[in-house]
């Protein structure tokens, strides 16, 4: 008897008709049949010798033997990738076979080999079939799903990620369903995908329901190569903070990083080119965009990272901290971005609104405001029809009146001979339970905006002449130069104030931004940005200015207010610090971002203050508190006055969002200094701290033994010492530099007092 036994076709019938329930068994068994492919592939002749005789195999005397090449492919192949989107395809573009879940080819290839260990897939171009569980189905936002490998079948490579974009928008698949996918690879804008919609790509829902593979954690800081190994695959991400949304109602993303919100690099640094360079290196592996799983702009309702969507009473608001968010890490728009897919579990929390005005004690409160370019001319900086400008008078409004200020210094309002600022007043005296006048300046100067001066005329007078520093006019005159600041003495007439007929002189200013260049020598590179030389050399112009009482009346009580469009470290700070000011959104102690009060101000996700009350030696002693008033920078800008897209049905007449900047709120107290009066903390309040020179103070009323802790602003221990029962504990100043201290006296069996100590 002979036979001949033939070809690879068979010997994969062969497989296809084992039971095999897992990709990892066929391959498994696949070198087998390798092999015994090339065995079958000859012809063989079988002779029969008989009982007990040898049965010997051979090739057929007379046959033509055909010669078949096999090769495998090598599932150590390397890659690296990342995403773009397509247009929608319709039903027509995909060839779409029977959900009837058939066993996929054993030339199947794993998605770990499609993405490889590198940038771009080693298999770009190449037509390849994979298998994988839909763990993202972004077919109505993303044009798209996303496959990953089963547990089962992942690779050991940590360089290799295990997920895919599939771009197709049909068939219609689910989270859960087994889907055998035969399309060509492709690096979309820098994302791995298989290429579905537009190139007849095959797609096969094999089984529903099943389980999906293990996500893994996602923590920051992460450098791109390490995002890389994670691309299409299914993650978890915790404790991150929100430290942009400006983004949300345009592309519907959030950005996060991890401890904090990322701060301006000369908020905590003074500018240094080397140290710039680096810095902004590591914070580029500290952010993570969270998406909302669609593609468009604009759109409508904003979905939130926790699913649920935007309005006006349940906002989200940058410093959050997000927790149990499950999604796909894909990279789209040069970016690596989250797709969330489970929300259940998701939690925002920290960073409250604000829903009152903060406490900062005294009997002054002087505010400095930015109020967003408001103009009564329309459809230029601000306001585009009287509809928009109505909603955003009564979000300033809202603000103001809020905000009960005695003082008000007013940045960016529309420069046009007092009618928009005459406009302002008037509202606020109709809404508010008090009367404002304004201070008319002798010259606004010739830019488009304007700073003002407005007061409580019932509780106030003008005790000086008001005053205007135009000179020079390269500093203040003239496109891309400082505005013209603005100052007044003021008095109190209140007679029912402890205050009564003390004085205090409040300069108002707005610098020039960092937004255009100035030119060579004027711009930094160090980090503090365009124009920094031009802001110097207006700080260092109204230092002298002040030093002339430039009102006409001789009061070292000075309180510089405004935009000064430099962060806390930066030169023109200096300025002011080294003429003895100090910056009294320090004296809170408040340690975010790193020891200079609350920042008032972000821009591209990094925070900081542009925003500064700055009171003279004489009158930091008089500061009762001071902080930021956070209702503004940490709320999506779709929640502002303007009416285009979403923003037009999420608006409301109150004060969040009123303006970019968060205004300034400092308390005054100009009877006595404020350092001996009022010790935080309830306990033990007969305890005093007395300054009997310039660099000595003195802690009396001491009943309980106990100790003493001093620090900076930025928290670093100074000086400690005993605290004995009914004696005093004497503390030393001398040689400190010039800045806040905060005295800390804890005693037994009560609660800790603090002092703030000032040292001019």
């Amino acid at each position: 008897m002979s036979f001949r036994l033939f070809n690879w076709v068979r010997c994969r019938q062969l497989q296809k008709a084992l039971p095999l329930r897992a990709k990892s068994t066929r391959r498994a068994v696949k070198p087998f049949y390798l092999a015994l492919a090339l065995l079958l592939s000859l012809p063989f002749q079988a002779q029969d010798r008989g009982p007990g005789d040898d049965r010997v195999f051979g090739p057929a005397t007379g046959e033509t033997v055909i010669r078949i090449d096999l090769s495998v492919l090598d599932d150590a192949v390397q890659e690296v990738r990342k995403t773009g989107l397509r247009p929608r395809p319709t039903d027509a573009d995909t060839a779409v076979q029977s959900r009837a879940g058939s066993v996929p080819s054993p030339d199947t290839v794993a998605i770990h080999t499609v993405q490889g260990s590198g940038a771009t897939s080693p298999l770009t171009g190449t037509k390849v079939t994979v298998q994988g569980i839909v763990t993202g189905d972004f077919q109505d936002g993303l044009r798209g799903f996303y496959l990953q490998e089963e547990d089962e079948d992942a690779d050991v490579d940590t360089l290799t990620s295990e997920g895919i974009f599939v771009f197709a928008g049909s068939p219609d698949v689910e989270v859960g369903d087994r889907v055998t996918v035969t399309a060509e690879v492709e690096e979309y804008f820098g994302q791995t995908q298989l290429r579905g919609a537009d190139a007849g790509a095959t797609i096969t829902v094999e089984s529903q329901g099943l389980r999906l593979p293990q996500s893994t954690p996602l923590t920051l800081p992460r450098t791109g190569p390490a995002l890389e190994a994670l691309e299409g695959m299914r993650v978890d991400l915790n404790n991150v903070v929100m430290t942009r949304v400006d983004n949300l109602d345009r592309f519907g993303e959030v950005e996060v990083t991890s401890g904090e919100r990322l701060a301006q690099f000369t908020e905590c640094n003074l500018p240094d080119s080397v140290a710039y360079r680096a810095y902004l290196d590591s914070l580029a592996n500290d952010v993570l965009v969270v998406d909302d799983g669609r593609g468009g702009t604009n759109l409508s309702p904003v979905r939130l990272p926790d699913g649920s969507t935007l309005t006006t009473a349940t906002g989200l608001r940058a410093g959050q901290t997000i927790e149990g968010l499950t999604g796909i890490l894909g990279y789209g728009f040069d970016r690596y971005r989250l797709q969330p897919t489970e929300y259940g579990t998701v939690t925002l929390s920290g960073n409250p609104r604000p829903t009152a005005a903060p406490e900062v004690g005294g009997e002054i409160r002087v505010v400095s405001a930015n109020v967003l370019n408001y103009f009564t001319t329309l459809q230029q900086r601000g306001a585009d029809t009287e509809s928009e400008l109505l909603r955003q008078e009564a979000k300033i409004v809202a603000a103001l009146c809020t905000l009960d200020a005695d003082i008000l210094g007013l940045i960016e309002i529309e420069n046009n001979d007092n009618v928009a600022l005459r406009r302002l007043v008037d509202a606020l005296n109709a809404s508010c339970d008090r009367q404002y006048d304004l201070v008319r300046s002798p010259d606004t100067g010739d830019d488009d905006i304007t700073v003002a001066l407005v007061y409580r005329g019932d509780r106030l007078t003008e005790s000086g002449t008001a005053a205007a520093l135009s000179t020079p006019e390269s500093l203040f005159r003239g496109r891309g130069s400082n505005r013209v600041p603005l100052a007044q003495t003021f008095r109190v007439i209140d007679s029912a104030s402890s205050n009564l007929d003390r004085e205090v002189t409040v300069v108002v200013n707005h610098f020039k931004s960092k937004g255009s260049a100035c030119g060579s020598g004027d711009d930094d590179a160090n980090g503090a940005g365009n124009c920094n030389g031009t802001r110097t050399a207006a700080a260092r112009a109204i230092v002298d200015w002040l030093a002339t009482y430039p009102t006409g009346v001789q009061e070292d009580n000075i309180l510089v207010v405004g935009d000064l469009n430099s962060y806390r470290l930066e030169a023109p700070i200096e300025v002011f610090r080294a003429a003895g000011y100090v910056n009294t959104r320090t004296t809170d102690n408040d340690q975010f971002p790193c020891g200079g009060g609350p920042p008032s101000y972000v821009f591209g996700g990094q925070w900081g203050s542009l925003d500064y009350a700055l009171a003279s030696p004489s009158l930091a002693a008089h500061v009762t508190g001071a902080t930021a008033w956070t209702v503004n920078a940490p709320e999506p800008d779709v929640l502002d006055y303007n009416q285009e897209g979403a923003g037009n049905a999420l608006y409301a007449p109150d004060f969040y969002r009123f303006s970019d900047h968060d205004p300034i709120v400092v308390g005054l107290d100009l009877s006595a200094e404020a350092n001996g009066i009022a010790p935080s903390g309830t306990a033990s309040a007969s305890v005093t701290l007395q300054r009997i020179d310039v660099a000595t103070y003195v802690l009396e009323g001491i009943t309980r033994p106990g100790s003493y802790l001093l620090t900076n602003s930025a928290g670093q221990l100074m000086a400690s010492g005993s605290a004995p029962a009914g004696g005093t504990a004497r503390v030393s100043v001398a040689g400190f530099p010039t800045g806040v201290y905060f005295l800390v006296l804890r005693q037994e069996g009560s609660e800790a007092l603090t002092f703030k100590v000032i040292v001019p």
